[in-house]
C-alpha cells in the first residue's frame, strides 16, 4: 500500500516515530529538539482538521440532497400524498371457492 503523505494519519505515524527516538528513556532533551516535537504535533492536528474539512465537502458533494420523485406529479415540487398500496383481498371463484 503506498503511504499518501498528506493523509493525518501518515503524519501522526511519522510524529510518533519522531517522538520515541528523541523521548528515550534516559536522554537528555534539548529545547530545540522539544519545540521541533511540539511543532511536529501541532502540524498533525492541523492536518486532520484540514482532511476533516475537505471530507466533510467532499462527502456534501457526493451525497446532494437530490428531491424525491412522487410519481403521478407534474412537477417534482408539487406536493401529492402517495397512493397507499391497493388492500388485499382474497380472490374467489364463482362457486365462492378459493381459487
Amino acid at each position: 500500500m503506498i503511504c499518501d503523505p498528506f493523509k493525518p494519519s501518515t503524519a501522526i505515524i511519522d510524529f510518533r516515530k519522531r517522538f520515541t527516538r528523541l523521548f528515550q528513556p534516559g536522554r537528555q532533551v534539548t529545547a530545540s529538539a522539544f519545540a521541533d516535537a511540539i511543532a511536529g504535533l501541532n502540524t498533525c492536528v492541523e492536518m486532520a482538521r484540514e482532511y476533516e474539512d475537505e471530507m466533510m465537502v467532499l462527502e456534501s458533494m457526493l451525497l446532494l440532497n437530490q428531491p424525491r420523485v412522487v410519481y403521478g406529479a407534474d412537477f417534482v415540487s408539487e406536493a401529492v400524498s402517495p397512493t397507499p398500496p391497493p388492500a388485499l383481498r382474497l380472490v374467489v371463484s364463482n362457486r365462492g371457492e378459493r381459487a
